[in-house]
């Protein structure tokens, strides 16, 4: 059972005319921790990424605060074929080993929160 912190209600009597009080009530939130630390960035850069049969090719993405994502992930899972992605590390490598139509992959981060981002990747 999870048990959270109720909340506290303070209020504050700004004015008080006619029979009438105006004012306003803040709200003391809780401080709850978040899962993890909120990226800054998150990318795997930016355009179409034009890989060759036959060459080698390493896609690591740039994250900030550096280390701060817990695991990492790709969609669709189709990759090119001869590619792999590392979910530990989001390091999409390898050396592509047949054509591959343009394809719109989404890449994803957990933090804090869930993030993505999005590249087109097409293999000639």
């Amino acid at each position: 059972m999870r048990i959270f912190p109720r909340r506290q209600w303070k209020s504050r009597l700004t004015s008080f005319t006619g029979g009438a009080a105006t004012g306003s009530i803040d709200e003391a939130v809780p401080n709850i921790p978040l899962p993890g630390p909120i990226l800054t960035e998150f990318s795997y850069g930016t355009g179409l990424l034009a890989l060759s049969v036959g060459v080698p090719m390493s896609l690591a993405p740039t994250v900030a605060p550096a280390g701060a994502v817990r695991k990492f992930g790709i969609f669709p899972g189709g990759l090119p074929a001869g590619l792999t992605f590392n979910d530990s590390t989001g390091v999409l490598s390898g050396t592509p080993s047949a054509p591959f139509a343009s394809t719109l992959f989404t890449f994803t981060g957990e933090a804090a929160y869930t993030y993505s981002t999005t590249r087109q990747i097409s293999v000639t």
